[in-house]
């Protein structure tokens, strides 16, 4: 098997869509695909030589997911909100 999933103790961000993350090293050298990736069930980063660079890159991916989210919630909210009447 070349692939092997790390465990991480404090855990790794969940995907924007709810699902758990997982780190997965594959074993192949990086010139054949492998390296270090981080995945759930529906998005996956790159792979990396770094697991450090796997790691950043799923979390900055978090993030920028989450951000857009709450964006389009508070828009979204706005939108449906009705308008005062001074009276």
């Amino acid at each position: 098997m070349t692939q092997r999933q790390i465990s991480h103790p404090e855990g790794l961000p969940p995907c924007a869509a709810g699902p758990r993350a997982r780190h997965i090293h594959d074993m192949r050298c990086t010139s054949a695909g492998g390296g270090h990736l981080v995945e759930c069930c529906c998005r996956s980063t790159g792979k990396n030589a770094d697991p450090d660079a796997a790691l950043a890159e799923w979390r900055r991916r978090a993030l920028w997911i989450q951000s857009e989210v709450q964006g389009w919630v508070r828009q979204q909210i706005a939108l449906n909100r009705p308008s005062q009447v001074d009276g």
